[in-house]
């Protein structure tokens, strides 16, 4: 989609200033609060509308920085994105715990591998990288086996995200733990007689935004 910095702002709502960036081809826009942000909200987000399409404005990509992309006074009405992939061994699924200090879901289970795809990165490329640097795992782009691809938007983020699968070759997994506190091999079993127990998978503590692809999953899923 190609706007103008005045419809953008429309768009969202907010009042916005600009900036052509030189570490990469693109324009930041930010608001005021962005004057408070940590290092870690200072990572750029490519940003795109409903359609999955990258937003142009004046002739570059749209980014924000990481911190107007979370929480209730981000920049709504636009879309960044995430990949999400679940590792699978003999009936097992691995689960991640995420650390206390996430800005987003902290403490909550999710798949195996949760990662935001950096400027101009495809969905595959991120997930390849983000098996390496949250597992220590050697993918390549042919073991990750697409099963979903949808958007949402809540109270936390707006995100276009696509699910990944990957069969597990039993090698041993190192978990990251700036980002993750704990990993662990779930029987599918039990994670199919949690579902039908609790709809909310609070058993699990799992984060409800993803809960969505997981129950695609585990209906679709015929234990091969």
């Amino acid at each position: 989609m190609i706007c103008s910095k005045e419809q953008l702002e429309g768009i969202v709502n907010k009042s916005l200033s600009f900036k052509p960036l030189t570490e990469i081809p693109a324009i930041l826009a930010y608001t005021s609060n962005s004057s408070g942000f940590n290092e870690g909200e200072r990572e750029f987000f490519q940003i795109f509308d409903k359609k999955d399409n990258p937003i142009i404005v004046d002739d570059k990509p749209l980014v924000l920085y990481r911190g107007e992309c979370h929480g209730e006074n981000r920049i709504k009405g636009l879309y960044h994105r995430g990949v999400n992939i679940l590792f699978l061994k003999d009936g097992e699924a691995y689960v991640s715990t995420r650390t206390l200090d996430k800005d987003t879901y902290p403490g909550y289970t999710e798949f195996s591998a949760s990662e935001h795809s950096k400027f101009g990165e495809d969905y595959l490329t991120a997930a390849v990288r983000g098996c390496m640097e949250e597992l220590k795992q050697k993918v390549s782009p042919k073991q990750l086996m697409p099963f979903l691809h949808t958007k949402f938007d809540n109270e936390t983020q707006s995100e276009q995200v696509t699910y990944y699968l990957l069969r597990h070759d039993g090698s041993e997994i190192k978990p990251d733990t700036t980002e993750i506190a704990k990993g662990e091999w779930v029987d599918l079993a039990y994670l199919k007689n949690t579902l039908k127990e609790d709809e909310s998978m609070a058993k699990l503590h799992f984060r409800d935004d993803h809960l969505p692809a997981l129950k695609y999953f585990l209906r679709c899923y015929d234990g091969g």
